[in-house]
């Protein structure tokens, strides 16, 4: 019986050697594994931080840009539809694509008052108003003459202009005796922004 204790003392002294090593490294990993837990969590809260300051950071770009973007704009829209209605800007715009087309100018009438009148009969009757609010037309009556390709290229002009400009109506009639020469009479409308009218 002496014998067998003796066979099992060292399996005996092993187990309680790894159990000791294992109570050892378990009281000393532990707080290691918790400090390990801590940072993981610090990082992973540093990362989500992180990205939501990215994505300020970006949304404060496309912010910036738009705002510098706005003078651009401002200008392209002024150029497009003025904020007053000049009628030597609408007269000199007219005469310089006259003068590059070849056509000679023979009249110009300015029919805002009627156009306004229009306007206004259109709305009393409840008509859809096709023109946006604080905006206002601007119609005039031109006579031109030339010949057909000069009209032609004229009215091309007056298409590529940086100022919105619509032929509303157009009549070519032919010069007698003269076969190359021809006379038209157009009906083009300019839009600029109406001024505001200050409340009582």
């Amino acid at each position: 019986m002496a014998i067998n204790t003796s066979l099992n003392t060292p399996y005996l002294v092993l187990t309680g050697v790894v159990v000791i090593a294992i109570a050892f490294l378990f009281t000393v990993l532990q707080p290691l594994m918790d400090s390990i837990s801590t940072a993981k969590s610090s990082i992973e809260s540093n990362t989500s931080s992180l990205a939501e300051k990215e994505a300020f950071l970006q949304s404060l770009d496309a912010k910036i840009n738009q705002l510098r973007s706005q003078p651009d704009i401002e200008r392209q829209l002024a150029a497009v539809i003025p904020e007053t209605e000049r009628s030597q800007d609408i007269i000199r715009v007219v005469d310089q694509y006259a003068k590059e087309s070849g056509v000679t100018l023979t009249a110009i009438t300015n029919n805002a008052s009627q156009t306004k009148a229009r306007a206004n009969a259109s709305k009393a009757r409840g008509d859809l108003n096709l023109v946006p609010e604080g905006i206002q037309i601007i119609t005039l009556q031109l006579g031109v003459s030339g010949n057909y390709q000069q009209v032609r290229a004229f009215l091309a002009g007056l298409e590529k202009s940086p100022r919105i400009v619509d032929v509303a109506r157009i009549t070519i009639s032919k010069v007698p005796e003269q076969p190359e020469a021809v006379t038209a009479s157009l009906v083009i409308q300019l839009y600029a922004r109406a001024e505001e009218t200050p409340s009582s």
